[in-house]
């Protein structure tokens, strides 16, 4: 649930102009919810969690946790590209986004 309160904080922040408390929300976040204390339903979360953080916190709030861990998966597995609509996938250099027949060749 952590991951979805990290999502919807940052985009609501980001919805009502807060941009700069985005920074704050994800330092308190990691020092009240260190990797060690959560329960994780994926192995690569919490190998992963300051590096998704520091995704949210580079994109200002637009990429959610969700995507972040999917990026940063597809990145230490050399995995290149990715087929989704969401167009936040498109800032990162290691991953190329398919979303229209064309992209598909």
């Amino acid at each position: 649930m952590l991951a979805e309160t990290i999502s919807t904080a940052t985009r609501r922040l980001r919805e009502r102009k807060r941009i700069t408390e985005i920074d704050p929300f994800l330092d308190r976040t990691a020092t009240n919810f260190p990797p060690e204390v959560l329960t994780w339903i994926s192995s690569d979360t919490p190998l992963l969690y300051s590096e998704i953080l520091s995704l949210i916190r580079s994109s200002r709030g637009e990429m959610n946790f969700n995507d972040a861990l999917v990026a940063l998966s597809c990145r230490e597995r050399g995995i290149r590209f990715i087929a989704s609509f969401d167009s936040d996938f498109d800032r990162l250099a290691w991953l190329k986004r398919l979303w229209q027949p064309g992209d598909v060749t």
